[in-house]
């Protein structure tokens, strides 16, 4: 492991008050609900069917909320299981997609790291943060709830270019070298035919021959 560059923030937003507060009125709307149609169906009584019905509505004006607060509530134990660093030779952490799914490790050398990209929509408005979507090869990696995407991906990419660069300068190297053993020696035949057609001295030669090799 390599020396820490980046760390992804994960974590789910937390419950607002009128999420907090939705829950609650839900879950008491619904025991109300359940409880007055019993008392009712047992003994016939207004006041308690209109307040068995009251519930009712007021259940069903807040299932959508509900189910919100709920996801996001999944979400932040999920997130809690995960992590993501980027080290200068590899993105190593944990993911966790499911909720009854156990976490796992992931590491990734960052020349297997075919790119990295972000990704925001409803469900991702809703737990918070964004998507950090990692391609490597066939396999493609999700983290959801991640806070700081938008940085992490870039310093991701910087390092991805520095080693690119790293790589294209190491490979370019030999080639360089051998253009430059050639162009040697393409002189030093030059400098040999002169002295064979006696337009140089053997010392001239030497001189060239020591300039051109680097003795």
């Amino acid at each position: 492991m390599g020396n820490e560059i980046c760390k992804a923030d994960i974590r789910a937003d937390e419950l607002t008050k009128l999420e907090k507060i939705a829950r609650v009125i839900f879950i008491v709307a619904i025991y109300g609900s359940v409880g007055g149609l019993s008392s009712v169906a047992d003994t016939p009584n207004i006041i308690v069917g209109i307040i068995a019905i009251l519930s009712i509505v007021v259940a069903i004006a807040l299932v959508i909320p509900f189910i919100e607060a709920m996801y996001k509530v999944m979400w932040k134990k999920i997130a809690a299981d995960c992590s993501l660093t980027l080290y200068d030779n590899e993105l190593s952490g944990q993911i966790r997609s499911r909720l009854f799914r156990s976490s796992k490790n992931l590491s990734i050398p960052l020349n297997k790291v075919d790119s990295i990209f972000t990704k925001a929509d409803s469900l991702d408005k809703s737990r918070g943060g964004k998507r950090v979507i990692i391609v490597s090869g066939r396999s493609h990696f999700n983290l959801c709830c991640v806070q700081n995407a938008d940085e992490f991906t870039a310093a991701c990419m910087k390092e991805l270019g520095r080693l690119q660069k790293s790589n294209t300068a190491v490979q370019s190297a030999p080639v360089v070298q051998n253009v430059q053993q050639l162009s040697a020696a393409d002189e030093l035949a030059k400098f040999k035919k002169l002295l064979d057609d006696g337009v140089i001295t053997q010392e001239d030669f030497d001189a060239k021959k020591k300039q051109l090799l680097r003795l």
